[in-house]
């Protein structure tokens, strides 16, 4: 079953309630394509030099970080919580 709108605005409804509860300030939701821009900036970065000093910041772990299904195939949200 696919969900629709309402069930997701639901669902959406539900865990910012939870996270709200949990004593996160910021819950946002978007969807599991690829953050391309996000992924060119940062590999900039890397290749100028701007990470040295954080040997584990590699364009490999940049690629995995933006692209969301090569951490978790199959997935179709991403739900970022934080604290201000």
């Amino acid at each position: 079953m696919v969900p629709n709108s309402r069930s997701m605005s639901n669902m959406e409804h539900i865990i910012r309630r939870y996270a709200k509860e949990l004593g996160f300030d910021i819950v946002g939701f978007t969807s599991a394509e690829p953050f391309l821009r996000d992924e060119a900036a940062a590999i900039e970065r890397v290749r100028s030099g701007l990470m040295d000093g954080l040997p584990w910041y590699t364009e490999e772990r940049v690629h995995r970080a933006t692209h969301p299904r090569a951490l978790l195939d199959g997935a179709k949200s991403v739900i970022s919580l934080g604290f201000l």
